[in-house]
Formats: structure tokens, C-alpha cells, sequence
């Protein structure tokens, strides 16, 4: 009787072992980062108005600006534009504050030099959020701070929107806390106060002359305070007769000549400040009227 034949169990085991699962792969973990935060409207204080203060209108409460942020124009390239940045020694100038600091950067879009207002190696990034008021200002200051490298100039342009909004003594208390934690934040950088500007028409109050004594309260106890700690500040002096033809008709911003004036003025601390050339910078530091 024949033999059965045996199966080739190597020949099996073989192809067995050829056969591997494969394992599917896993998808890498997507990362996100968030530029910006929101910050809540500050709650509006009542108001507790002495005779000498402007009256509250009963137009309707303000809502707060969106605190989402924008980054420079030049923010986002290679590491290799980074380093050629800093080798050239760029500098950076960080403008903030109200819609009338976001007005002039879209009017200097339109001029000679550009954003940067024609600056030798300056950067100037501007960030005008309309509606803001004063206790905005340090929240979207930390914000920046994780978005880019601290400024080595800081122009602060804010705080006109807040002047009837609460009690002159508590906003003066506020502008003292929050100078003085700005200068804390930004060690290294020079801070600048941009005097408040004059208005035709005030939100919060009818009395024009109560609200202009106010302003001009608070761009006198801001500048003592930026100058104690060694910053400077511009007083925009263009202003101070209230030239209709600087003002936009709504009577509260500028017009285009007077937004030619206001980023001259910027141009000519930032110039002083950095000891940098500028277009016409000799006769911009002759005025001499933004320094103290």
C-alpha cells in the first residue's frame, strides 16, 4: 500500500509567516493656538457725578471691541527673516488704543512710507480697536505680549471713551494702576502717552466744556505719571484750538489732514526716541513740542 505524502509544513509555516498584519497608522495630533482671547465688557460703574463733572446722557451703553488681534504684516515668515530682522537691528514700536490710533494706521497705508511712516529699520505695529476704553487696555496688552517680543517703544492712545463713562476720580485711579502696571509688563520699553483729543461731541455728556476740563484733568495726571517713570509723551498741540478742518464730521474723529497730523506727530517721538532717521526728520525734531 503506498505511503501517503507528507505536506510540506515549512513550505506552509512560509507563507504564514509572510502574511504580517499590518498595523493602520495613527494621525498625528492636530495642534492649535489661539492668537487672541476675549475680554469681557467692563461692568459700567454707577456714576457718581459732582457738580463740576459732566452730566450721563442717556445714549445707549457702548459695546466692547473684539479683542481678537492682528499681527504684524511681516509677523509670519521663516526663521531665516527673523534673524536677518534682528541682525539689521529692526525696531519695533507698538501704537494702541482707540479707533482713532485704528483710523491712522489705515490712513498711513495711504502715504509716503507706509505703516511705518518711511522710519529707518522700524516696524510700527498698530492696534486701534474702536470703542475702546481704559480698562481694556492692559488685558489686550498681555495678550500681545504672547503674540510678539515686547516694543521698544510703546504709544499708549487711549482712554477719551472712558470720560463720562465713571466718576473722574475713579478713572484717575484706574489710569494710575494701570500706567504703573504697564511700565511693570514692559520693563524695557520707553512708554509714550498720546494726549486724549479735543471733541465737538462727547457720548456720555451734553456739557462739552465740563468733558474738555476732564480731558485735559486726565492728560495732565497721565503725562506726571509716564514722565516719573522716564517715558515721554506727545501733547498734539494741532488740537488744542479745535480746527474744524481736523475733524471728521461726525466731530469725534479725524479727517484725513488731521490724521496727517496726528501720525506726524507719532513720527517725530518715535524719530527722537530711536535716534533714527526719518523722511524730513530734521525739521519733524524741530517742532519740539512732543517731549517733555
Amino acid at each position: 500500500m503506498p505511503k501517503a505524502k507528507k505536506t510540506d509544513l515549512s513550505a506552509t509555516r512560509g507563507q504564514r509567516g509572510g502574511r504580517r498584519r499590518q498595523r493602520p497608522e495613527r494621525a498625528g495630533r492636530a495642534s492649535s493656538s489661539t492668537a487672541a482671547e476675549q475680554v469681557a465688557q467692563p461692568p459700567v460703574e454707577n456714576q457718581t457725578v459732582a457738580s463740576h463733572s459732566p452730566q450721563p446722557s442717556t445714549a445707549p451703553m457702548m459695546v466692547a471691541p473684539s479683542i481678537t488681534v492682528a499681527g504684524p504684516t511681516d509677523a509670519i515668515g521663516s526663521s531665516q527673516q527673523e534673524s536677518t530682522e534682528m541682525a539689521q537691528g529692526v525696531n519695533k514700536v507698538w501704537v494702541i488704543g482707540s479707533s482713532i490710533v485704528k483710523r491712522a494706521s489705515i490712513a498711513s497705508r495711504e502715504r509716503k512710507g507706509g505703516l511705518n511712516l518711511g522710519i529707518v529699520n522700524t516696524e510700527i505695529w498698530w492696534q486701534g480697536y474702536g470703542g475702546m476704553v481704559l480698562s481694556q487696555l492692559l488685558p489686550k496688552l498681555r495678550v500681545l505680549r504672547r503674540i510678539e517680543n515686547d516694543p521698544d517703544v510703546l504709544i499708549i492712545h487711549c482712554g477719551a471713551n472712558s470720560l463720562g463713562l465713571i466718576e473722574l476720580k475713579s478713572l484717575l485711579e484706574k489710569l494710575q494702576d494701570t500706567l504703573e502696571q504697564i511700565a511693570k509688563l514692559f520693563p524695557r520699553s520707553k512708554l509714550v502717552w498720546s494726549n486724549l483729543l479735543p471733541r465737538f461731541n462727547w457720548r456720555y455728556s451734553e456739557d462739552i466744556r465740563a468733558m474738555e476740563d476732564s480731558r485735559k484733568r486726565v492728560n495732565r495726571e497721565a503725562i506726571l505719571l509716564v514722565t516719573s517713570m522716564g517715558g515721554s509723551f506727545i501733547k498734539h498741540t494741532q488740537f488744542d484750538s479745535k480746527d474744524p478742518t481736523l475733524f471728521h464730521d461726525d466731530g469725534v474723529h479725524l479727517s484725513k489732514k488731521g490724521n496727517d497730523s496726528f501720525l506726524e506727530n507719532i513720527k517725530k517721538v518715535v524719530t527722537s526716541l530711536l535716534k533714527v532717521e526719518g523722511e524730513e526728520n530734521e525739521q519733524a525734531l524741530a517742532a519740539g513740542d512732543h517731549m517733555c
